[in-house]
């Protein structure tokens, strides 16, 4: 999903027309910033490297989505904040997008 955000995100800066039909096109030649999509990243290997911790610390296994989940949407929210994008992403809707670009046209 934040790699799709990152994607429509370059489309809409860029002010070109979107359409499914020029999709492959453009994720060809579109050279965007993929910030949120490493940063959900990063968020997914904290909370890889915090389930690991807390099942040898205490060598009791837990659910991993249990520290994966709130590491990467609190580290993607965090930075949204921090780049001023939190509205947007929260009310990221990618078929609504799709939407309004087609109706552009």
């Amino acid at each position: 999903m934040m790699l799709r955000f990152d994607f429509l995100r370059a489309v809409t800066q860029t002010r070109q027309s979107f359409t499914i039909e020029n999709f492959e096109k453009l994720k060809d030649t579109l050279s965007f910033s993929k910030s949120y999509f490493y940063t959900s990243l990063v968020g997914y290997g904290l909370g890889l490297l915090a389930t690991t911790s807390i099942y040898r610390f205490f060598n009791s296994a837990q659910p991993a989505l249990l520290y994966i989940n709130p590491f990467m949407l609190g580290l993607t929210m965090v930075m949204a904040s921090i780049w001023k994008n939190f509205r947007p992403l929260f009310h990221f809707d990618e078929d609504r997008f799709i939407e309004e670009q087609q109706n552009q046209e």
